[in-house]
């Protein structure tokens, strides 16, 4: 990833974003404060972060977004896969697929399960 970025700093923000959000699944106010628990400057070579660094980082990716897809992208497969995510809560306790955990409904104390859904180009799963 880091050869279709970069190593400028605003490229090291969104490799910081991106670390940021698979260690604690949080806002960009949360990567700002996990910042300064983490050795980001020996290892991305960031001083300090701060939110309007972060925003601007992201506007710096989106105005690249198409060049760095085209380098990522280069000599990778041709094939597409589309991929979906719901969940279906249950009323009852005795499913063996179902557990408890984050619930996109809002049902608290009910048991949940994932449902994911891959498919190709043409929508065959």
């Amino acid at each position: 990833i880091l050869e279709a970025l970069g190593l400028c700093r605003e490229a090291m923000l969104v490799v910081w974003l991106i670390c940021a959000r698979i260690l604690f699944q949080g806002s960009r106010l949360k990567a700002v404060r996990m910042s300064k628990q983490y050795a980001i400057k020996t290892v991305l070579g960031i001083d300090s972060v701060n939110k309007q660094g972060l925003y601007d980082a992201l506007d710096w990716l989106y105005k690249r977004q198409t060049a760095i897809e085209n380098k990522l992208h280069k000599g990778r497969v041709e094939e597409v896969f589309l991929y979906d995510v719901t969940s279906c809560y249950f009323e009852g306790q005795h499913n063996e697929l179902a557990d408890y955990g984050y619930n996109r409904d809002g049902k608290k104390g009910k048991k949940q399960i994932v449902i994911g859904l891959l498919t190709d180009v043409e929508g065959e799963p």
